[in-house]
């Protein structure tokens, strides 16, 4: 699972990458800094979890969280959250671009 991270990771200003299960245990992560991965993945779930309830969409949400000095971005999948820590430069579009493409790859690794 390892690899399917690498395409992220290796993107410009992305210091962290973790997929999560929705209760917020790491299913794998790749960082480049150094970034506390569990209370990563449990936050990143947490917040997802929040976004879920309270908009009422439980999958395939696309979440970009701006702050002083960089990005959280993720995403919600059936069975899993994939969210990226980035700085204040990262290509969003790119990112987004690129999350999709590995999130829908992870899904199907877990569902296969």
């Amino acid at each position: 699972m390892k690899k399917e991270l690498e395409p992220l990771i290796q993107l410009d200003e992305i210091y962290g990458v973790i997929a999560a299960s929705t209760d917020g245990i790491i299913i794998e992560s790749a960082t480049r800094k150094e970034i506390d991965e569990e209370t990563a993945a449990a936050l990143t779930a947490r917040i997802s979890k929040e976004v879920a309830d309270k908009t009422g969409i439980k999958k395939n949400v696309l979440s970009i969280i701006k702050g002083e000095n960089g990005y959280l971005i993720f995403t919600i999948k059936k069975d899993f959250v994939l969210g990226i820590i980035g700085g204040n430069d990262v290509n969003l579009g790119e990112v987004k671009q690129a999350l999709r493409k590995v999130a829908d790859r992870i899904q199907g690794i877990l569902s296969g």
